[in-house]
């Protein structure tokens, strides 16, 4: 999946996240690691 397209599809994702996450750590794994993920930061559950 290209760049754009992963930022389109966690775009959407944290719309959802938005409405649903209730606690820090909810959107620490529905949001924040997925977009560092896609920015190549994070291999697996650890932040470089």
């Amino acid at each position: 999946m290209e760049f754009i397209e992963q930022i389109n599809a966690l775009s959407a994702r944290s719309k959802v996240a938005e409405r649903q996450a209730q606690t820090e750590e909810a959107t620490k794994t529905s949001v924040i690691l997925p977009f560092l993920q896609a920015l190549g930061l994070v291999t697996s559950t650890e932040v470089v």
